[in-house]
């Protein structure tokens, strides 16, 4: 399973392209992405606990999945630590597609003195 890094407090963006559980891509022309990431043991049927939340209504290539998902520093200033993540695709109310769960790991930065 893959791990993604982010640095804590740093503003992150990476290019997706959004594919179901077996790897067909998903066309995201006129849905929504939701991306959210939340603690291991989290079990809840919602989102309610989660650490991270972002909604993409615009994509960089719809056609063929690719989006492009950008967070902001205060949405990365959680807790040093493993997460679980996914990418959902909705379409109004109706679930389109679930990407397979993936890891995040929120690290430090490396260099913290610029003077």
């Amino acid at each position: 399973m893959d791990t993604i890094e982010i640095q804590k407090g740093c503003p992150y963006s990476a290019t997706l392209t959004i594919t179901d559980i077996t790897d067909a891509v998903i066309n995201l022309t006129g849905r929504v992405v939701l991306f959210t990431v939340k603690k291991l043991r989290d079990r809840k049927t919602d989102d309610s606990d989660a650490l991270i939340t972002q909604s993409i209504a615009v994509h960089t290539t719809p056609a063929s999945g690719i989006t492009t998902l950008t967070l902001i520093a205060t949405q990365t200033d959680i807790p040093f630590g493993r997460y679980k993540s996914d990418v959902r695709v909705m379409d109004g109310v109706t679930i389109v597609g679930n990407c397979p769960m993936f890891y995040v790991e929120i690290v430090d930065i490396v260099t913290k003195d610029i003077s």
